[in-house]
């Protein structure tokens, strides 16, 4: 899905488009679980999965293209049923999942010839460590995440908070009405 549009020494019009990209990872906010598809975020008649029943895809078809992120998920989503996990610890555990099946050496290009992994971003570290309400967030995250994914599963404590910075920094949130889904 790649698409880079180049432009040197030139003006670019408002509205045009430079980059695309599909994220690395990404889950649907929680409060539109039921509303819009967890792959292609259409809204459309929805068929709860299978293996957890909370994740919702509008066909096979997205639920084939969700598989890989959504495969190890699946069996944790419905071991702590029915508590449901917060957005946030969905999305760590995606990025500790793919992680592990080697995800960090995915070469994402922002030109022709430059790219970056998931680890070249900064982690602000210092940063997150330093803001009290970030690190109250993140420790209360990992009791989540340790419940959610294992104890097993879990990284060490420096990378945990390397992809949290990551994770408050570069994350994107996409709003509904934004794009009239």
């Amino acid at each position: 899905m790649r698409k880079i549009k180049y432009v040197r020494n030139s003006f670019i019009n408002q509205g045009s488009v430079l980059l695309t990209e599909k994220p690395f990872v990404y889950v649907l906010k929680s409060k539109l679980r039921g509303e819009i598809c967890d792959n292609c975020f259409q809204r459309r008649q929805l068929l709860k999965c299978a293996g957890c029943a909370y994740v919702q895809y509008c066909n096979r078809e997205c639920q084939k293209q969700s598989w890989e992120d959504h495969k190890v998920e699946c069996g944790n989503l419905r071991r702590v049923a029915p508590r449901v996990v917060p957005d946030a610890a969905r999305l760590l555990a995606r990025i500790i999942f793919k992680l592990k099946r080697g995800g960090g050496l995915e070469r994402r290009y922002y030109t022709d010839t430059k790219s970056r992994t998931f680890k070249d971003l900064m982690s602000h570290y210092s940063n997150v460590k330093q803001d009290k309400l970030r690190m109250e967030h993140l420790t209360a995250l990992s009791v989540v995440l340790t419940e959610f994914i294992g104890e097993s599963n879990m990284p060490n404590s420096a990378e945990l908070m390397a992809m949290y910075g990551r994770v408050c920094v570069f994350s994107l949130e996409l709003h509904a009405r934004l794009f009239q889904l």
